[in-house]
């Protein structure tokens, strides 16, 4: 029973927390974007950007105990990307501490990917998304 309240509420959780966006300058807020807002050259894009830019120093520090144990060596970052396309207001979500979520933050905040804005109702909107990071080797060969 309480596995499928947990189950239940993390749906409930992700739905608002990826289709969450809000019109500047004016008191609607929007539960559901039409458009959400999308990085230009995809997610591949910003997998990329973080591949080729990672700090590799850190990916070898981390212990196979923290990748178990620790929501998989994964931290969360979330941000807006306001009307204009920029991204705004990075903030860990949840992560591995230090120095783990700094480099996280780094990556999202140094990221030159452009973005092309939410819409609702045809008005370009302010929509909150994330990027989850994984600072573990993948385990696949086993």
């Amino acid at each position: 029973m309480k596995n499928r309240i947990f189950i239940l509420l993390s749906f409930i959780f992700w739905i608002n927390f990826f289709s969450y966006g809000q019109k500047r300058d004016s008191v609607y807020n929007y539960k559901i974007a039409d458009i959400k807002a999308k990085p230009i050259g995809g997610q591949e894009a910003i997998y990329r950007w973080i591949i080729e830019n990672v700090n590799t120093e850190l990916l070898n520090r981390i212990d196979t105990l923290k990748c178990e144990l620790f929501r998989d060596g994964k931290v969360m970052v979330s941000y807006s990307i306001d009307n204009n396309g920029i991204l705004i207001n990075p903030r860990i979500e949840y992560g591995l501490g230090e120095p783990y979520n700094s480099e996280a933050l780094r990556l999202i905040k140094e990221m030159p990917i452009d973005w092309i804005p939410g819409t609702k109702n045809s008005d370009t909107i302010t929509i909150r998304t994330a990027t989850t990071i994984s600072f573990c080797q993948s385990n696949d060969n086993k």
